[in-house]
């Protein structure tokens, strides 16, 4: 489809590109099971996401404060949804034009 959305139906989804769970979805998939419609945003839209708004540092930072005892102390969870939601997204950007 694009570089940025797979569908689940596709066979073709790797792990580096979709993630864990996604590559399962599309395995199973293609295996014939039963899998919602739905979509992929792959690794290189988050990439390019994080990249054009400046985030690289500030996950860095954030994830340096991860307890790996208590990995959901401390996490990036608590910050990085008010992050993205005033971050440039193609929607909103002629930057994401290709």
């Amino acid at each position: 489809m694009s570089d940025f959305i797979m569908f689940l139906s596709d066979a073709s989804a790797e792990l580096p590109q979709v993630g864990g769970k996604g590559a399962s979805l599309s395995r199973l998939a293609s295996a014939g099971l039963p899998v919602p419609d739905g979509f992929h945003v792959t690794t290189a839209a988050y990439t390019r996401f994080v990249a054009a708004n400046h985030l690289e540092a500030e996950i860095n930072v954030a994830l340096e404060t991860i307890d790996p005892a208590h990995p959901a102390i401390g996490s990036p969870q608590s910050w990085l949804p008010g992050r993205r939601r005033g971050a440039s997204t193609p929607g909103r950007s002629s930057r994401w034009m290709v």
